[in-house]
C-alpha cells in the first residue's frame, strides 16, 4: 500500500478517509511490515558468507539525481507509453544479461508497465505535470536467491545506470530493501 496515494485519493464506502481513525491502523501495519521485512533480511544475512556480501552491497555508492525521459517537457503520456512499450523487448533482454552476469540459476524475472492512475498521481503530486520525470513506466524486477548473485548483477547494472538507490543500505520506512536503478534502454529511461 502506498499511503501517500491512498490518503490523497482513497475512499471508504464512497467517502473520504477519516485520517484520525485510519492513522493508528496504518502505523500498526507499517510496524508489522518493518518487523517482517527486517526478519526476512536477517534470515538472508544469516546464510553462510552472506553477511560479508551484504556489507559490500550496502557500501555500493548511490547515484543520486533525477534523470528525465528524452523529449523533455514536451513529452506527453502517449509519448511516454510509446517509449515504454518500445523499450520492453530490449529491457527484457537487458534483464537476461544481468541474470547471466549474476551467475545464478533460477532467477525470477518479471516486467511491467506502470498503471496510468499511478503515473497520474505522480504527475500531480510530485512532478507538476512534467511527464519526462516519470522514469519507472517500463520496469523489470529480478529476484535473486543469493547475496552473491545480487551483488554480481548490481555490479553489471551499475555500469550503465543513470541513477541508483541503495535501499539495502537505506531501507524504506517500512523496512523494505532492494536495489533500484534507472537505465536508458531503447531511447527510454527504464527502472531495473
Amino acid at each position: 500500500v502506498d499511503p501517500e496515494y491512498m490518503f490523497t485519493y482513497g475512499t471508504i464506502n464512497g467517502k473520504g478517509l477519516a485520517m484520525h481513525e485510519l492513522r493508528p491502523t496504518v502505523i500498526e501495519a507499517q510496524a508489522a511490515m518493518k518487523a517482517g521485512y527486517g526478519a526476512a533480511f536477517e534470515s538472508a544475512r544469516g546464510k553462510p558468507g552472506a553477511a560479508e556480501v551484504y556489507a559490500r552491497i550496502e557500501a555500493l555508492p548511490e547515484k543520486i539525481g533525477k534523470v528525465r525521459q528524452p523529449g523533455g517537457e514536451q513529452l506527453d503520456l502517449i509519448g511516454l507509453y510509446k517509449g515504454a512499450l518500445g523499450a520492453v523487448g530490449e529491457l527484457w533482454e537487458y534483464g537476461q544479461q544481468a541474470i547471466v552476469a549474476s551467475g545464478e540459476a533460477g532467477v525470477a524475472a518479471s516486467w511491467g508497465l506502470k498503471k496510468a492512475m499511478r503515473i497520474w498521481f505522480k504527475l500531480t503530486a510530485k512532478y507538476r505535470g512534467d511527464v519526462s520525470k516519470v522514469t519507472d513506466c517500463a520496469r523489470i524486477s529480478l529476484e535473486f536467491a543469493t547475496a552473491e548473485g545480487l551483488e554480481r548483477a548490481a555490479t553489471f547494472v551499475l555500469q550503465a545506470a543513470s541513477t541508483f538507490k541503495n535501499r539495502v543500505a537505506n531501507p524504506t520506512d517500512e523496512g523494505y530493501r532492494d536495489l533500484m536503478f534507472t537505465v536508458l534502454i531503447g531511447g527510454h529511461v527504464c527502472e531495473v
